[in-house]
Protein backbone atom coordinates (compact mmCIF):
# COMPACT_ATOMS: atom_id res chain seq x y z
CA UNK A 1 0.00 0.00 0.00
CA UNK A 2 2.78 2.54 1.05
CA UNK A 3 4.37 1.68 -2.43
CA UNK A 4 1.28 2.82 -4.64
CA UNK A 5 0.64 5.63 -2.59
CA UNK A 6 3.88 7.01 -3.19
CA UNK A 7 3.71 5.89 -6.86
CA UNK A 8 0.59 7.86 -7.67
CA UNK A 9 2.19 11.08 -7.56
CA UNK A 10 5.28 10.40 -9.64
CA UNK A 11 3.14 8.77 -12.15
CA UNK A 12 1.19 11.56 -12.45
CA UNK A 13 4.78 14.10 -12.50
CA UNK A 14 6.07 11.42 -15.16
CA UNK A 15 2.78 12.09 -17.43
CA UNK A 16 2.95 15.74 -17.38
CA UNK A 17 6.42 15.73 -17.99
CA UNK A 18 5.53 13.48 -21.35
CA UNK A 19 3.16 16.08 -22.39
CA UNK A 20 5.62 18.87 -22.11
CA UNK A 21 3.85 20.39 -19.17
CA UNK A 22 5.17 20.95 -15.80
CA UNK A 23 2.91 19.12 -13.13
CA UNK A 24 1.37 20.86 -10.79
CA UNK A 25 -0.63 19.65 -7.49
CA UNK A 26 -4.16 21.38 -7.86
CA UNK A 27 -5.83 24.03 -5.12
CA UNK A 28 -9.30 22.89 -6.90
CA UNK A 29 -9.68 19.27 -5.71
CA UNK A 30 -9.34 17.14 -9.34
CA UNK A 31 -13.11 15.35 -10.60
CA UNK A 32 -14.42 12.72 -8.79
CA UNK A 33 -14.01 9.72 -10.84
CA UNK A 34 -17.58 8.86 -12.78
CA UNK A 35 -18.77 6.30 -15.34
CA UNK A 36 -20.45 8.87 -17.49
CA UNK A 37 -19.85 12.51 -17.86
CA UNK A 38 -23.94 12.74 -16.84
CA UNK A 39 -25.36 11.22 -13.92
CA UNK A 40 -28.22 11.62 -11.91
CA UNK A 41 -27.60 11.38 -8.29
CA UNK A 42 -29.85 10.23 -5.32
CA UNK A 43 -30.53 13.34 -3.92
CA UNK A 44 -31.84 14.23 -7.60
CA UNK A 45 -29.70 16.45 -8.75
CA UNK A 46 -27.75 15.81 -12.44
CA UNK A 47 -24.38 15.99 -12.46
CA UNK A 48 -22.70 17.09 -15.36
CA UNK A 49 -19.01 17.18 -16.06
CA UNK A 50 -17.94 16.84 -19.65
CA UNK A 51 -16.60 19.33 -21.90
CA UNK A 52 -19.00 19.52 -24.77
CA UNK A 53 -21.88 18.51 -21.88
CA UNK A 54 -21.13 21.32 -19.75
CA UNK A 55 -20.97 23.91 -22.78
CA UNK A 56 -24.57 22.15 -24.05
CA UNK A 57 -26.20 23.43 -21.19
CA UNK A 58 -24.74 26.61 -20.40
CA UNK A 59 -25.55 28.02 -24.21
CA UNK A 60 -28.97 26.49 -23.66
CA UNK A 61 -31.64 28.90 -22.72
CA UNK A 62 -34.42 26.54 -21.93
CA UNK A 63 -32.82 26.94 -17.91
CA UNK A 64 -32.29 29.39 -15.21
CA UNK A 65 -29.94 30.52 -12.67
CA UNK A 66 -30.16 27.81 -9.79
CA UNK A 67 -26.45 28.65 -7.96
CA UNK A 68 -24.83 32.08 -6.35
CA UNK A 69 -27.66 32.79 -3.87
CA UNK A 70 -30.65 32.38 -6.42
CA UNK A 71 -32.46 31.52 -3.73
CA UNK A 72 -32.32 34.93 -1.41
CA UNK A 73 -32.65 36.95 -4.87
CA UNK A 74 -36.00 35.15 -6.03
CA UNK A 75 -37.24 36.58 -2.73
CA UNK A 76 -36.43 39.88 -3.05
CA UNK A 77 -37.27 40.04 -6.67
CA UNK A 78 -40.44 41.32 -6.06
CA UNK A 79 -38.73 45.06 -4.56
CA UNK A 80 -37.12 45.30 -7.77
CA UNK A 81 -38.20 46.43 -11.21
CA UNK A 82 -35.65 44.23 -12.77
CA UNK A 83 -33.01 41.25 -11.64
CA UNK A 84 -29.27 41.82 -11.33
CA UNK A 85 -27.75 40.75 -14.89
CA UNK A 86 -26.55 37.41 -13.32
CA UNK A 87 -30.25 36.25 -12.88
CA UNK A 88 -31.15 38.31 -15.91
CA UNK A 89 -32.01 35.83 -19.20
CA UNK A 90 -32.15 35.71 -23.11
CA UNK A 91 -31.64 39.16 -24.89
CA UNK A 92 -32.33 41.51 -21.88
CA UNK A 93 -29.41 39.26 -19.91
CA UNK A 94 -26.96 39.90 -23.06
CA UNK A 95 -27.62 42.91 -24.11
CA UNK A 96 -27.12 44.40 -20.31
CA UNK A 97 -23.90 41.83 -20.23
CA UNK A 98 -22.71 43.58 -23.32
CA UNK A 99 -23.03 46.83 -22.36
CA UNK A 100 -21.89 47.06 -18.67
CA UNK A 101 -19.29 44.48 -19.64
CA UNK A 102 -17.64 47.08 -20.97
CA UNK A 103 -16.07 48.36 -17.91
CA UNK A 104 -14.59 45.27 -17.29
CA UNK A 105 -12.73 44.51 -20.82
CA UNK A 106 -8.90 44.19 -20.36
CA UNK A 107 -8.73 47.04 -23.10
CA UNK A 108 -11.11 49.31 -20.83
CA UNK A 109 -9.00 48.04 -17.57
CA UNK A 110 -5.72 49.21 -19.24
CA UNK A 111 -7.21 52.81 -20.70
CA UNK A 112 -9.10 53.43 -17.71
CA UNK A 113 -7.00 51.93 -14.33
CA UNK A 114 -3.24 50.47 -15.60
CA UNK A 115 -1.59 53.64 -13.94
CA UNK A 116 -3.41 53.17 -10.65
CA UNK A 117 -2.96 48.79 -10.94
CA UNK A 118 0.28 49.73 -11.17
CA UNK A 119 0.58 52.81 -8.79
CA UNK A 120 -1.01 50.06 -6.09
CA UNK A 121 1.26 47.17 -6.85
CA UNK A 122 4.04 48.86 -6.36
CA UNK A 123 3.10 50.39 -2.69
CA UNK A 124 2.16 46.87 -1.73
CA UNK A 125 5.27 45.17 -3.14
CA UNK A 126 7.26 47.98 -1.62
CA UNK A 127 5.53 47.17 2.35
CA UNK A 128 5.98 43.63 1.37
CA UNK A 129 10.38 44.55 0.85
CA UNK A 130 10.01 46.22 4.09
CA UNK A 131 8.70 43.93 6.11
CA UNK A 132 10.29 40.84 4.56
CA UNK A 133 6.89 38.91 4.67
CA UNK A 134 2.94 39.25 4.14
CA UNK A 135 -0.17 37.21 4.30
CA UNK A 136 -1.13 36.89 0.67
CA UNK A 137 -4.64 36.73 1.21
CA UNK A 138 -4.56 40.28 2.58
CA UNK A 139 -2.47 41.60 -0.06
CA UNK A 140 -4.76 39.98 -2.36
CA UNK A 141 -8.02 41.77 -0.36
CA UNK A 142 -6.49 45.03 -0.45
CA UNK A 143 -5.77 45.06 -4.22
CA UNK A 144 -8.83 43.31 -5.40
CA UNK A 145 -11.42 45.81 -3.24
CA UNK A 146 -9.69 48.56 -4.53
CA UNK A 147 -9.44 48.02 -7.96
CA UNK A 148 -12.61 46.82 -8.25
CA UNK A 149 -14.34 49.74 -6.55
CA UNK A 150 -12.72 52.12 -8.82
CA UNK A 151 -14.31 50.02 -11.86
CA UNK A 152 -17.56 49.88 -9.91
CA UNK A 153 -18.05 53.29 -8.93
CA UNK A 154 -17.53 52.13 -4.87
CA UNK A 155 -15.27 54.80 -3.94
CA UNK A 156 -16.73 57.50 -1.27
CA UNK A 157 -17.55 55.16 1.47
CA UNK A 158 -18.90 57.43 4.72
CA UNK A 159 -16.33 55.68 7.26
CA UNK A 160 -13.46 53.90 6.02
CA UNK A 161 -13.42 49.99 5.83
CA UNK A 162 -14.74 48.61 2.88
CA UNK A 163 -12.53 45.67 2.80
CA UNK A 164 -13.34 44.34 6.00
CA UNK A 165 -17.27 44.92 5.43
CA UNK A 166 -16.94 43.07 2.50
CA UNK A 167 -14.94 40.22 3.62
CA UNK A 168 -17.94 39.93 6.57
CA UNK A 169 -20.74 39.75 3.92
CA UNK A 170 -18.60 36.57 2.50
CA UNK A 171 -17.80 34.96 5.53
CA UNK A 172 -21.50 35.17 7.05
CA UNK A 173 -23.05 34.14 3.51
CA UNK A 174 -20.30 31.06 4.11
CA UNK A 175 -21.37 30.39 7.42
CA UNK A 176 -25.33 30.64 6.95
CA UNK A 177 -24.37 27.87 4.52
CA UNK A 178 -22.92 25.34 6.61
CA UNK A 179 -25.02 22.16 7.96
CA UNK A 180 -26.79 22.77 11.27
CA UNK A 181 -26.44 27.03 11.06
CA UNK A 182 -29.41 28.69 12.71
CA UNK A 183 -31.27 30.16 9.85
CA UNK A 184 -32.62 33.08 12.29
CA UNK A 185 -29.27 34.05 13.81
CA UNK A 186 -27.74 33.51 10.15
CA UNK A 187 -30.12 35.88 8.61
CA UNK A 188 -29.73 38.39 10.74
CA UNK A 189 -26.16 38.64 10.77
CA UNK A 190 -26.14 38.80 7.39
CA UNK A 191 -28.54 41.34 6.87
CA UNK A 192 -26.46 43.49 9.27
CA UNK A 193 -23.68 43.29 6.85
CA UNK A 194 -25.93 44.07 3.94
CA UNK A 195 -27.41 47.09 5.61
CA UNK A 196 -23.74 48.71 6.90
CA UNK A 197 -22.55 47.91 3.35
CA UNK A 198 -25.63 50.06 1.83
CA UNK A 199 -25.63 52.68 4.34
CA UNK A 200 -21.67 53.31 5.02
CA UNK A 201 -20.38 52.39 0.84
CA UNK A 202 -22.93 51.73 -1.61
CA UNK A 203 -25.30 54.76 -0.47
CA UNK A 204 -22.97 57.40 -0.57
CA UNK A 205 -21.19 56.62 -3.26
CA UNK A 206 -24.28 56.60 -5.10
CA UNK A 207 -25.27 60.42 -4.16
CA UNK A 208 -22.31 61.31 -5.41
CA UNK A 209 -22.73 60.02 -8.89
CA UNK A 210 -26.19 61.10 -9.33
CA UNK A 211 -24.70 64.66 -8.79
CA UNK A 212 -22.08 64.34 -10.75
CA UNK A 213 -21.67 60.76 -13.20
CA UNK A 214 -18.74 59.26 -13.61
CA UNK A 215 -17.27 56.56 -16.18
CA UNK A 216 -18.30 53.81 -13.71
CA UNK A 217 -20.86 51.23 -13.51
CA UNK A 218 -22.80 52.97 -10.91
CA UNK A 219 -23.18 55.73 -13.27
CA UNK A 220 -23.91 53.65 -15.96
CA UNK A 221 -26.59 51.82 -14.35
CA UNK A 222 -28.26 54.99 -12.53
CA UNK A 223 -28.69 56.54 -16.19
CA UNK A 224 -30.43 53.28 -17.07
CA UNK A 225 -32.93 54.63 -13.46
CA UNK A 226 -31.78 51.68 -11.11
CA UNK A 227 -32.87 51.63 -7.76
CA UNK A 228 -31.04 51.75 -4.82
CA UNK A 229 -31.98 48.25 -3.92
CA UNK A 230 -31.45 47.15 -7.57
CA UNK A 231 -28.02 48.94 -7.63
CA UNK A 232 -26.86 47.57 -3.85
CA UNK A 233 -27.72 43.75 -5.39
CA UNK A 234 -25.76 44.65 -8.45
CA UNK A 235 -22.59 45.81 -6.07
CA UNK A 236 -22.94 42.57 -4.21
CA UNK A 237 -23.29 40.80 -7.53
CA UNK A 238 -20.24 42.76 -9.21
CA UNK A 239 -18.35 44.06 -5.51
CA UNK A 240 -18.22 41.38 -3.06
CA UNK A 241 -18.69 38.43 -5.46
CA UNK A 242 -16.35 39.27 -8.10
CA UNK A 243 -13.79 41.07 -5.69
CA UNK A 244 -13.80 37.29 -3.90
CA UNK A 245 -13.41 35.44 -7.21
CA UNK A 246 -10.40 38.03 -8.27
CA UNK A 247 -8.56 37.86 -4.65
CA UNK A 248 -8.77 34.04 -5.30
CA UNK A 249 -7.24 33.33 -8.63
CA UNK A 250 -4.61 36.47 -7.74
CA UNK A 251 -3.62 34.02 -4.83
CA UNK A 252 -3.44 30.35 -6.45
CA UNK A 253 -1.35 31.93 -9.47
CA UNK A 254 0.69 33.72 -7.54
CA UNK A 255 1.08 30.21 -5.88
CA UNK A 256 2.13 28.42 -9.31
CA UNK A 257 4.20 31.24 -10.30
CA UNK A 258 6.15 30.99 -7.27
CA UNK A 259 6.81 27.42 -7.10
CA UNK A 260 7.80 27.00 -10.68
CA UNK A 261 10.92 29.03 -12.04
CA UNK A 262 9.96 28.29 -15.17
CA UNK A 263 6.27 29.50 -15.12
CA UNK A 264 8.07 32.58 -13.05
CA UNK A 265 9.85 33.59 -15.89
CA UNK A 266 7.63 33.85 -18.10
CA UNK A 267 5.80 36.54 -15.74
CA UNK A 268 8.98 38.31 -15.15
CA UNK A 269 10.53 38.42 -19.04
CA UNK A 270 7.55 37.27 -21.16
CA UNK A 271 5.41 39.25 -23.48
CA UNK A 272 1.96 40.04 -22.82
CA UNK A 273 0.50 37.16 -24.93
CA UNK A 274 2.78 34.85 -22.99
CA UNK A 275 1.53 36.33 -19.73
CA UNK A 276 -1.87 36.23 -20.78
CA UNK A 277 -1.29 33.00 -22.10
CA UNK A 278 -0.32 31.49 -18.65
CA UNK A 279 -2.91 33.00 -16.77
CA UNK A 280 -5.24 30.94 -18.91
CA UNK A 281 -3.87 28.00 -18.57
CA UNK A 282 -3.44 28.18 -14.48
CA UNK A 283 -7.47 29.55 -14.56
CA UNK A 284 -8.66 25.98 -16.52
CA UNK A 285 -6.29 24.33 -13.81
CA UNK A 286 -7.64 26.31 -10.95
CA UNK A 287 -10.78 27.85 -11.92
CA UNK A 288 -12.63 30.18 -8.73
CA UNK A 289 -15.94 28.51 -9.49
CA UNK A 290 -15.71 24.85 -9.50
CA UNK A 291 -19.58 24.18 -10.01
CA UNK A 292 -22.17 25.92 -11.29
CA UNK A 293 -25.94 25.30 -10.97
CA UNK A 294 -28.61 25.33 -13.28
CA UNK A 295 -32.49 23.85 -13.22
CA UNK A 296 -34.33 23.11 -16.93
CA UNK A 297 -37.38 25.50 -17.72
CA UNK A 298 -38.15 22.21 -20.13
CA UNK A 299 -37.03 18.98 -21.27
CA UNK A 300 -33.47 19.30 -22.44
CA UNK A 301 -31.86 16.29 -24.49
CA UNK A 302 -28.12 15.98 -24.05
CA UNK A 303 -25.64 14.65 -26.65
CA UNK A 304 -22.80 12.48 -24.75
CA UNK A 305 -20.04 10.42 -25.19
CA UNK A 306 -22.70 7.59 -23.85
CA UNK A 307 -25.46 8.29 -25.78
CA UNK A 308 -28.41 10.68 -25.89
CA UNK A 309 -29.85 11.61 -22.03
CA UNK A 310 -32.86 13.60 -21.62
CA UNK A 311 -33.16 16.17 -18.49
CA UNK A 312 -36.55 16.83 -17.38
CA UNK A 313 -38.04 20.20 -16.86
CA UNK A 314 -37.72 21.43 -13.26
CA UNK A 315 -34.74 19.39 -12.56
CA UNK A 316 -31.51 20.58 -10.89
CA UNK A 317 -28.24 20.56 -12.67
CA UNK A 318 -24.69 21.10 -11.15
CA UNK A 319 -22.11 21.61 -14.05
CA UNK A 320 -18.04 20.57 -13.08
CA UNK A 321 -15.85 23.42 -14.17
CA UNK A 322 -13.60 21.78 -13.13
CA UNK A 323 -14.38 18.48 -14.44
CA UNK A 324 -15.06 20.29 -17.91
CA UNK A 325 -11.50 22.21 -17.64
CA UNK A 326 -9.86 18.44 -17.27
CA UNK A 327 -11.81 16.93 -20.12
CA UNK A 328 -8.89 15.16 -22.03
CA UNK A 329 -10.61 14.54 -25.21
CA UNK A 330 -10.10 18.30 -24.81
CA UNK A 331 -7.34 19.53 -23.20
CA UNK A 332 -5.08 16.28 -24.49
CA UNK A 333 -2.78 14.85 -22.03
CA UNK A 334 -2.40 15.30 -18.80
CA UNK A 335 -5.33 17.75 -18.15
CA UNK A 336 -4.20 18.50 -14.73
CA UNK A 337 -1.03 20.12 -15.58
CA UNK A 338 -0.11 23.85 -15.98
CA UNK A 339 1.29 24.35 -20.00
CA UNK A 340 0.96 27.75 -21.22
CA UNK A 341 1.69 26.22 -24.75
CA UNK A 342 -0.92 23.28 -24.56
CA UNK A 343 -2.65 22.63 -27.86
CA UNK A 344 -5.88 22.52 -27.72
CA UNK A 345 -8.88 20.76 -29.73
CA UNK A 346 -10.80 22.67 -32.18
CA UNK A 347 -14.40 23.01 -30.78
CA UNK A 348 -17.06 23.92 -33.13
Amino acid sequence: MTATMLDTPHTAAQAAEAAGCPYHRRAAPPPAPTQTTVELGADGVWRISGYREVRQILRNEATHQAGFMSEMVGRTAGMMKRLPVLFMEGEEHRALRNESGKFFTPNAVDKNYRDMIDTLSEDLIAKLHAKRRVDLAELTKTLAVQVAAQIIGLTDSAVPGLPARIAGILENAAAAAQPGANPIWSGLKMNAGVLAFFYLDVKPSLQKRRKSPQNDLFSYLISLGYTDIELLTEAIVFGVAGMATTREFISVAAWHILERPELREIMVNGDDDARYNLLSEILRVEPVVGDLYRRAKTDITLNTAHGVVTIPAGAKMQLSVVGGNADASVVGEAPDAVCPARPMAEMK
